[in-house]
């Protein structure tokens, strides 16, 4: 070392030397100020038997006092840490002094002090000036140990002395085997990372002679912080005065072996074993408080000495910034200090340590990034962690009292907690130990510079918004779990419902989207990096409308990861021009919004930044066409859009009005029944036609109207003829009537058959079908049409018909469908040949025998027959009217008449000579035969021999 070096490192260490022993003064006079009025006891040791965790022990306090203890008087206070537990109350047989005197009482103060009054003096002019008092605290006090292992101070006091003296003791894991006791532990220096002097004394057990010839050693576990040589020196170590044959060393832990000289330490002996300073153990770096362990090759239990607190000098002006200071950011750490005064805190290059010790929320890299850290702007290329610690090899030499300044950058990785608050970081020196804190605020991160842009500003139009940001130091967003919140002014129209694939974050579709009010918080779809850039794109189809009013306006962003919200940029809403819609009439003259009256549309247009604003507008279509002047609307139901715009280009958003107009009368058709048609039932059903959407009224009562216009009514009909009014009314009320009469007849027609007669014989056709009918109708003979005439009567010919019987069904139908049947039958033969036989009532008709009711007789020359079985045989209507005594006979369309005794005889109204007129014998009447057979149209043959006539109808 040059020479002017070492002169200044004098003087700096006397300089030292100097402010230590200030400080010592300053320290011993603040001390004396304080005893002057109150001493303290002195702790000379205290011992836990067993010292082990959660066990019922035994506990003695060797205490030196400074005055005289008197009896029933003076108290003693022994406070135990919290970490003990007390019972309820503890008996006086459970403590004693020096193992025989029981206490005058024992209390227990604040659930673990105990307070013992002495039942005797202890004067210091009787030997306890010097003699420290002990007191006992038995195992059946059952005063538990704590259950976690540690070093744990007691404080001792009385009431003539009351300041509070400490005293520290491991308390630890069960000892296995046989331990060494009552292990004390004294340095010569308490400075941390300094090198001591080692007094070490404790008990060797009854069993646990040591003896050089048996290889026997002594183990000594230091603090792991503590540092231990690697060139051993045995001379600078001594054992009961003797210096050891051999010593290892094995990380923290020594290895003494005894004297070979024979050395012998008797069982239950004291042993104290003198670790010289310049042997070179050096003390923990770090201030604190430690104990050092002992063990035997005969007692093999780790037996814990009192605790000793190592103390530092400490840095001062200590600061520390952040750059950035948000949450979750990798910063650059500024950290300044100074030295302190002694002469002792010097950093030596490449030697002392300077250690950073951050709060376990700091989240630290996983190694060393070198050149990332200077310290006074020299790069430092030796550091390395140690859990949350940085150490930091100084690459310079810096004198006591000086400044330090160490820069981590940003790139070394560091990164601030992801909670917001405020954090401790301490540091200190090798040579200034004691840690000193101070504390870091971290800040909420947020997003960074976010902006939005409007496809248009035009108040109340749907618009679509793109707004872009940064993400802050601790915005990184996890796709499907972050979400970015966008929240909308007041004023802005949100649809509630929002489509599918109308927000773009960075150009992907999401659709994780929930709408409250205007705050629309949005899951991104994709991963987004802290500092990373964001696009979130509201399209037109989303159906955001901006705010009405004119104005000022902004978003506020903020992200799950950066919750605080960020402004955006302002933004103006202009208003728009606005279209006022004018029809005349002013309301619709129909129903259910139709003009019944064709309506005039006017559109007016007003603009707070243009007088005369374009206006234009589309019927039914998107066509729009400029407006000029009013126009008529159209027949029928049609879409009217308008709007306008100004001459700086803001569009009103087009408007919509539905105008609907209907100035013509329903179509309305009856199909049943017609008017003036006559039914022949009383309930019916009124069917008919109108156009779709009208409503049908039969007389006055809603009908049944289907989609496509079709109506029925169920309608009785109670009277003879009845008005029925039916009315159709289109959706704008419009009308059609139509007036019906309809007549009721529940009576079928009646039916007179006038000839032929039920069962007549017929012999000849054509046979003529006659008769007549009681009203007008329509009317059928064996299904053929036959007319009706205006007196209702009826003729028909029938030109065929089977040989034999013969069934004719005549069928009448009038207006109202009433029907009326009647059926006859007729035998037909194709001739009729009849024989009789003068004064014989046999007679044979086509060759079969009947019996008349009188025999034909012989008048005059000329046969007479009975008129009654002619008119059967023959089909002829015959009438004897009585009075007169007139014969009519109606046979084949031939009328005639004859009177009885009167041979006069008309024949179609034409006079005919008779050779006999009737005659009545036996009150029947008979008619000549041959006057009624010719007329008749027969052949007939008279065979005089045996009187027989033969009749043959027809004529051939």
């Amino acid at each position: 070392m040059e020479e002017g070096e070492y002169m200044r490192l004098l003087k700096l260490k006397i300089l030292s030397i100097l402010i230590v022993i200030l400080f010592l003064f300053q320290a011993y006079s603040f001390t004396y100020t304080i005893l002057g009025a109150t001493q303290q006891v002195e702790i000379k040791s205290v011992t836990v038997n067993p010292p082990v965790v959660s066990a019922y022990s035994t506990f003695m306090f060797k205490v030196l006092v400074h005055t005289d203890i008197l009896a029933m008087q003076d108290t003693f206070y022994i406070k135990f840490p919290k970490e003990f537990t007390f019972p309820n109350s503890i008996s006086k047989d459970a403590v004693n002094f020096f193992g025989q005197i029981s206490p005058y009482s024992v209390n227990i103060l604040d659930g673990n002090t105990l307070s013992v009054v002495s039942s005797r003096d202890f004067r210091l002019g009787e030997g306890y000036l010097n003699t420290p008092i002990l007191i006992n605290i038995l195992d059946i006090a059952y005063i538990r140990n704590p259950t976690n292992s540690g070093i744990y101070y007691f404080e001792i006091w009385t009431n003539k002395e009351p300041v509070h003296a400490q005293y520290g003791i491991y308390i630890g894991d069960l000892i296995q085997g046989n331990s060494v006791s009552n292990v004390t532990v004294s340095l010569s220096n308490y400075s941390a990372n300094k090198k001591a002097e080692y007094r070490i004394g404790f008990t060797i057990s009854d069993s646990g002679a040591l003896i050089y010839d048996k290889g026997d050693y002594i183990t000594v576990v230091f603090p792991k912080e503590s540092t231990l040589p690697t060139d051993i020196k045995p001379e600078r170590v001594m054992v009961n005065r003797l210096n050891p044959s051999k010593i290892e060393v094995n990380n923290n832990v020594l290895k003494i072996y005894l004297n070979s000289s024979s050395q012998f330490i008797p069982a239950s002996s004291y042993c104290e074993i003198v670790i010289f300073e310049d042997f070179g153990v050096v003390n923990p770096e770090f201030p604190g408080d430690y104990i050092i362990q002992v063990s035997t090759s005969k007692d093999k239990g780790l037996a814990s000495s009192n605790a000793f607190k190592i103390l530092g000098t400490w840095i001062s002006e200590l600061s520390v910034s952040l750059m950035p200071d948000n949450q979750v950011a990798n910063a650059e750490y500024n950290i300044s200090f100074k030295t302190s005064m002694s002469n002792e805190s010097v950093l030596i290059k490449n030697f002392s340590k300077i250690n950073i010790k951050f709060d376990p929320a700091f989240i630290l890299p996983s190694f060393v990034k070198p050149g990332a850290i200077l310290v006074n702007d020299v790069t430092c290329t030796n550091a390395y962690f140690r859990s949350n610690m940085l150490t930091i090899v100084t690459p310079i030499n810096v004198d006591s009292n000086s400044t330090v300044n160490v820069t981590i950058k940003k790139d070394f990785g560091i990164q601030n907690p992801k909670d917001v608050g405020k954090y401790n970081i301490f540091v200190d020196t090798s040579s200034d130990a004691e840690f000193v804190a101070t504390t870091v605020e971290v800040k909420k991160s947020t997003i960074i510079n976010p902006q939005v842009s409007l496809s248009n500003t035009s108040s109340g139009q749907v618009c679509q918004y793109t707004v872009t940001f940064k993400t802050g130091y601790s915005g990184n967003l996890d796709p499907g779990i972050d979400r970015i919140v966008v929240v909308f002014p007041l004023g802005t129209t949100i649809p509630s419902l929002i489509p599918n694939t109308t927000i773009l974050v960075n150009g992907i579709p999401t659709t994780l989207v929930e709408v409250t009010g205007t705050t629309f918080t949005i899951t991104t779809p994709i991963a987004i990096s802290a500092l990373g850039d964001v696009s979130v794109v509201f399209l037109d189809k989303a159906g955001i409308r901006n705010p009405v009013d004119e104005g000022q306006y902004s978003l506020r962003i903020y992200t799950t990861k950066e919750q605080t919200p960020i402004e955006t940029n302002k933004f103006s809403i202009e208003s728009v021009p606005q279209t006022t819609l004018f029809i005349t009439p002013d309301k619709p003259d129909g129903e259910n919004g139709f003009y019944k009256t064709i309506p005039l549309i006017r559109l007016e247009a007003t603009s707070s930044i243009d007088p005369s604003p374009k206006i234009y507008y589309a019927f039914d279509n998107d066509n729009f066409i400029p407006y000029e002047n009013p126009f008529n609307a159209k027949e029928g139901v049609h879409i009217l859009k308008y709007y306008a715009v100004d001459s700086k280009g803001h569009k009103e958003e087009a408007h919509s009005v539905t105008i609907k107009v209907d100035t013509i009368k329903p179509a309305l058709i009856v199909n049943y029944p017609q008017n003036g048609e006559t039914i022949n039932e009383k309930n019916i059903t009124i069917k008919g036609q109108t156009e779709p959407g009208c409503i049908v009224l039969v007389n006055g009562e809603k009908a049944s109207v289907d989609d496509s216009g079709v109506f029925v009514f169920p309608f009785t009909l109670n009277n003879s003829q009845t008005i029925i009014e039916i009315e159709s009314i289109d959706p704008a009320s419009n009308t059609t009537k139509i007036s019906l009469q309809v007549n009721l007849d529940l009576t079928p027609p009646s039916i007179t058959i006038t000839q032929p007669k039920m069962f007549e014989n017929i012999y000849r056709l054509p046979l003529l079908i006659a008769g007549k009918v009681s009203k007008p109708c329509s009317l059928t003979i064996n299904g053929q049409n036959v007319q009706v005439m205006d007196d209702y009567s009826f003729k028909f010919e029938i030109t065929n018909l089977e040989k034999g019987s013969n069934k004719i069904e005549i069928v009448a139908i009038d207006k109202a469908s009433n029907v009326s049947k009647q059926v006859i039958f007729v035998n037909y033969y194709q001739n009729l040949q009849i024989i009789l036989k003068v004064g014989s009532k046999s007679v044979l008709i086509n060759g079969s025998p009947q019996v008349i009711d009188a025999a034909p007789v012989i008048i005059n020359g000329r046969t007479m027959v009975p008129l009654r079985f002619l008119g059967e045989t023959f089909g002829a209507m015959f009438n004897y009217d009585s009075v007169s005594k007139t014969i009519s006979i109606d046979f084949n369309g031939k009328k005639m008449v004859l009177r009885v005794g009167n041979k006069i005889a008309l024949v179609d109204n034409k006079e005919v000579q008779l050779d006999v007129g009737p005659v009545i014998v036996n009150g029947r009447t008979l008619v000549p035969l041959r006057f009624i057979s010719e007329n008749f149209g027969c052949d007939v043959i008279w065979d005089g021999s045996t009187k027989t006539v033969i009749v043959t109808y027809p004529k051939k």
